[in-house]
């Protein structure tokens, strides 16, 4: 359920499913499953060749992109289903917080800056909501309604997130920020996440590449 605005995010920012999409081939792809021919995979190095990335996905088709192959996203809806973190809210926490704020720092500019747009504006809502709700309680109601089932429609092409479960989106977008910042503090700050017990140096990664 915690997932739901990592996932809507990540869908905005990539570039791959607005009007426009086919002028331009999308430089990320999703981690959940990546599809392309053997030839094309190892001519990219493969795993063995981003295995130090702590956005190992994103570096892949990063690679790929560089060598000429054409990213194309989709949804998966009705063709493929995970669950991301089966081990719980730990796993979920550790889990975005190794990529969410890195993935930001490679995402397009155009994209970067309408998302944190969308997200600003969500957020203020979200913390001017009471105040909203004693001045005009219509409005606090009928602005609700529309945020929930613009949500809901949207997410509902993404995951199996429920209808009830977007009713709290405000919830959902302070635990949002929240991991945000802490993501941002283990990737920028301290340059260090873990990630399934294991302790990952971003700032000893950069040296090895830098050497090599």
């Amino acid at each position: 359920m915690f997932s739901a605005l990592f996932h809507y995010v990540t869908f905005a920012s990539i570039g791959a499913f607005h009007p426009f999409k086919n002028w331009k081939s999308p430089s990320v792809g999703f981690g959940q499953c990546l599809l392309c021919s053997a030839a094309s995979y190892f001519q990219s190095g493969g795993h063995e060749g981003i295995k130090k990335e702590v956005v190992e996905n994103m570096a892949l088709v990063e690679k790929m992109s560089k060598q000429g192959e054409f990213i194309t996203c989709m949804s998966g809806q009705g063709a493929l289903s995970m669950r991301m973190y089966p081990d719980g809210m730990k796993s979920l926490i550790r889990g975005w917080s190794k990529s969410f704020a890195s993935g930001a720092g490679k995402t397009e500019a155009i994209y970067l800056f309408l998302v944190s747009l969308w997200l600003t504006s969500m957020i203020n809502y979200v913390l001017f909501l009471p105040t909203l709700w004693n001045q005009h309680a219509g409005l606090a109601i009928s602005s609700y309604v529309c945020y929930v089932s613009l949500l809901f429609n949207s997410l509902r092409k993404i995951g199996s997130f429920t209808f009830f479960s977007l009713c709290l989106f405000p919830i959902h977008v302070l635990f949002f920020l929240g991991l945000f910042v802490w993501s941002f503090i283990q990737t920028a700050v301290r340059k260090q996440v873990k990630w399934k017990e294991r302790s990952i140096s971003i700032e000893e990664e950069k040296k090895k590449k830098v050497i090599k």
